[in-house]
């Protein structure tokens, strides 16, 4: 599926919020979108979202790849109609990248090691060019529309735990992007198999993209990057309350991301009840 409007249901033939995006945004169990839509404290004239994206997509399919063409009619004049518009992107890329780990990091004890620095600039500066432009692609959306620029609201993963589990299928069906995602990466570049050490990897990662994340937010008008990092549990006693695999929360996980962050934002822009 490459475009919805939430909740299927819905008739509204221009929904308040654009969200484009990956697995958070579609996951089938649960997903990040509609736990925020599901809070009781948004305002009603704000809870109908069209998606466009897919469960695996890379960000780079929505600008130049094969959600370009979607994107740009959602941009028309005729069709941009939005109040807010969401991102969610980068982790697949992520996963193609492995992570820029190194190709062997035997003998390392130290988590930022484990990185090829060069790779991982690369990395995260290519997924922010494809942000800025997506940022662009709506500012001059809203001009030619003649409408306010809706804010943009780009989506920061939280620190996970890569434990090698996948995402469990429902009913026996199977997905592409089933995973598992990190711990195989690890593998390949046979990074210590403690857990704890893992996790602390990954972490640095994470931070390096949201970090990035932040600073395009904050030297742009209207681009917003709720602080969602340690929301959700990395402790061995409890993380798999949180998270349902490697890189998707559980229901509960992604309602206190919904409930956190991302509902401290949407009320200082004005998306709740008075």
């Amino acid at each position: 599926m490459t475009v919805q409007v939430f909740p299927p249901d819905s008739t509204d033939p221009f929904a308040a919020i654009l969200a484009i995006g990956d697995s958070w945004f579609w996951y089938p169990k649960n997903s990040l979108l509609a736990s925020i839509l599901a809070l009781k404290q948004i305002d009603p004239n704000f809870k109908t979202a069209h998606i466009l994206g897919k469960n695996g997509a890379l960000l780079s399919d929505y600008r130049t790849g094969k959600f370009a063409a979607m994107w740009r009619n959602e941009l028309t004049a005729q069709n941009f109609r939005f109040s807010l518009v969401l991102i969610s992107g980068g982790g697949n890329d992520s996963v193609d990248y492995a992570f820029a780990l190194r190709p062997d990091c035997t003998g390392i004890t130290k988590p930022e090691d484990c990185f090829d620095i060069d790779k991982l600039n690369h990395i995260v500066d290519t997924l922010i060019g494809i942000m800025a432009a997506l940022v662009s692609d709506v500012q001059i959306a809203a001009q030619r529309a003649n409408i306010r620029t809706p804010p943009v609201l780009l989506n920061g993963y939280d620190r996970p735990v890569p434990d090698g589990r996948g995402f469990s299928p429902i009913g026996g069906e199977k997905f592409k992007f089933g995973g598992p995602w990190v711990a195989p990466a690890m593998d390949r570049a046979k990074v210590d198999p403690a857990l704890a050490f893992r996790t602390a990897v990954i972490g640095i990662y994470i931070d390096a993209l949201n970090t990035a994340m932040q600073q395009l937010a904050s030297r742009t008008t209207g681009v917003f990057c709720p602080h969602a990092l340690g929301t959700l549990r990395t402790a061995p006693a409890t993380y798999k309350q949180d998270w349902d695999n490697e890189l998707h929360p559980t229901k509960s996980g992604f309602t206190k991301l919904a409930k956190g962050a991302w509902l401290t934002q949407l009320d200082a822009l004005g998306f709740t009840r008075p």
